[in-house]
């Protein structure tokens, strides 16, 4: 006869890491909507549209790369118009921001967007105007899922 003994202490062990694993998860979904917000904010400062392209005015007179009479305006107010920012109040951009709660994350997703209709129309109208800026490049996709799974890799080597 002999007795078979079971030792739970490294079961017991992984399970606690996992619970651990999935609470960060949450964490790290949230830090990487904020990564993925600033990647794209930094893009439109530089002119960029989704696809790369420096966004310009579909006006045949120009002064820069805005519109000859949007130009005269901005100049009104101290601002460049060598480059479409979308800033010229700095509202929109100010608006554009993670508008989902905890609740996305338990599934994985989380919506950056404007939580406000003005907001959102304006940037649809930008979109019209200029090339698609509001949204995320491939790169910028890639960049924050290598933040992700960066983080994701620190929790499972976590000692």
């Amino acid at each position: 006869m002999f007795t078979m003994e079971i030792d739970f202490t490294d079961i017991e062990q992984l399970q606690t890491d996992l619970k651990h694993i999935e609470q960060d998860r949450v964490q790290n979904l949230v830090q990487e909507a904020s990564i993925a917000q600033v990647l794209i904010k930094n893009r439109i400062s530089k002119g960029k549209t989704v696809d790369g392209r420096m966004m310009e005015s579909k006006s045949k007179e120009k002064t820069g790369k805005y519109s000859k009479s949007w130009a005269k305006m901005r100049a009104k107010k101290g601002r460049q118009t060598n480059v479409v920012d979308l800033e010229y109040t700095g509202t929109t951009k100010g608006k554009f921001r993670r508008i989902n709660g905890r609740e996305a994350f338990r599934e994985d997703a989380y919506d950056i967007g404007f939580d406000e209709d003005e907001a959102e129309n304006i940037a649809l109208y930008n979109n019209e105007m200029f090339g698609e800026a509001y949204g995320i490049s491939d790169a910028e996709a890639d960049e924050t899922f290598i933040h992700y799974l960066k983080a994701f890799r620190e929790e499972l080597v976590r000692p």
